[in-house]
């Protein structure tokens, strides 16, 4: 019984179709195939969610590294001139709590230990408060440049006069 063309197109083309998928379907990469995802990282949509205090494309660096180590620099409080001074950062616990410490010549906050946690490109230090009294520190990273930027603001609210004085620090590794 001999086969009619269309028996034999149908056929040649469905066997056409199941190859094409069989091979497409193969070739399709996992995105994540390829990273080492690291320190407890896992891997979405080709790319590592790092646990905190890591980051990098695979969560191989210390968030707190780009911080650790010395910054020489000068200190401007209002109503003094500026002085040279240095703020010195230690890792304090794994992997993202720091101390920072600043050297100072001069009292007003000198050899005070100030402890935080790094999340990205800042060290977050929790404001203190004494009465009526804030004191606010802010630190931040410009790791491009490794620049370090330690604002210091203290805030005393009375019942006679609000005062509010600031200090700025800028060093660079």
């Amino acid at each position: 019984m001999p086969m009619n063309i269309k028996t034999i197109l149908l056929t040649a083309f469905s066997c056409l179709a199941i190859a094409g998928t069989v091979t497409f379907t193969a070739c399709v990469k996992d995105s994540c195939s390829d990273l080492k995802c690291q320190n407890g990282g896992s891997c979405s949509n080709g790319f590592c969610n790092c646990q905190t205090g890591y980051e990098g494309a695979e969560c191989e660096l210390k968030s707190a590294d780009k911080f650790v180590g010395s910054f020489p620099g000068h200190l401007h409080c209002d109503g003094f001139p500026s002085v040279a001074d240095t703020m010195d950062i230690v890792l304090a616990a794994e992997p993202d709590m720091v101390t920072v410490t600043r050297r100072g010549p001069m009292g007003g906050g000198a050899g005070i230990a100030i402890n935080g946690q790094v999340v990205g490109n800042e060290i977050i230090v929790p404001d203190v408060y004494a009465g009526s009294s804030r004191r606010r520190i802010s630190i931040l990273i410009d790791p491009t440049i490794e620049k370090l930027t330690f604002t210091d603001e203290f805030k005393s609210d009375t019942a006679d006069l609000a005062t509010t004085s600031n200090c700025t620090f800028y060093g660079f590794k």
